[in-house]
């Protein structure tokens, strides 16, 4: 889009990245991965520098306010795709998502 960004994503946790918890009274994981502010802020922080530098500028670049947003099952997920394919139809630039850039 031309005046924001849609990012999906799905971090990659494998054996080796979750533990389960042992001695507590419900199932629980725990993830040597990084959480997703973190994986945000690092997305951010590294685009934003990216950016500036393209643009000759310096300063913020991102706005404050953002959604970030888990999915939380495959249903919300694919609720959320649709929605970033369908952004620039929505907006007006084109008839159907697939012929956006």
């Amino acid at each position: 889009m031309s005046n924001h960004a849609h990012i999906v994503f799905r971090p990659v946790l494998n054996e080796r990245t979750i533990r389960e918890l042992k001695g507590t009274a419900r199932l629980e994981f725990e993830s040597d991965a990084p959480p997703l502010s973190a994986i945000m802020q690092s997305l951010k922080g590294y685009t934003a520098r990216k950016a500036n530098i393209l643009l000759n500028r310096t300063g913020n670049f991102w706005q404050d306010e953002s959604y970030d947003h888990e999915a939380r099952d495959e249903e919300e997920l694919d609720r959320i795709v649709k929605y970033v394919l369908n952004n620039p139809v929505k907006a007006g630039l084109v008839e159907n998502w697939r012929d956006w850039q």
